[in-house]
């Protein structure tokens, strides 16, 4: 599985994030993986799907702007969405295929 690290602009006012793609050598679909409000995308939980995807589908995932930005709190729901599609975006555009979206609490939301 190859890994490509991207920076993606959620909107102007906002900023850029950083992303990590998991790329498979065949895949029919790309999953965006959004973390919680506890920690950034670094954790076991997406390390778990990283094996369980390992010979599957492509998968991206990625930071909010507040984990981005080493900020203590949560962004707003509304940069909160805007996160999420522009992930979305991104992972479509760049592996135009049907796209499922998992998040967990805060990115699940």
């Amino acid at each position: 599985m190859n890994s490509r690290s991207v920076k993606f602009v959620v909107s102007p006012a906002v900023g850029s994030v950083s992303a990590e793609y998991f790329v498979p050598e065949s895949g029919k679909c790309i999953m965006t993986l959004a973390h919680g409000a506890e920690r950034g995308w670094i954790i076991p939980l997406w390390w778990r799907w990283r094996r369980r995807l390992r010979s599957g589908d492509r998968h991206l995932r990625f930071n909010f702007p507040f984990t981005e930005n080493k900020k203590g709190r949560p962004d707003t729901p509304a940069v909160a969405h805007q996160t999420i599609a522009a992930a979305i975006t991104h992972a479509h555009q760049t592996f135009p295929a049907y796209a499922v979206c998992r998040g967990k609490s805060f990115g699940g939301g």
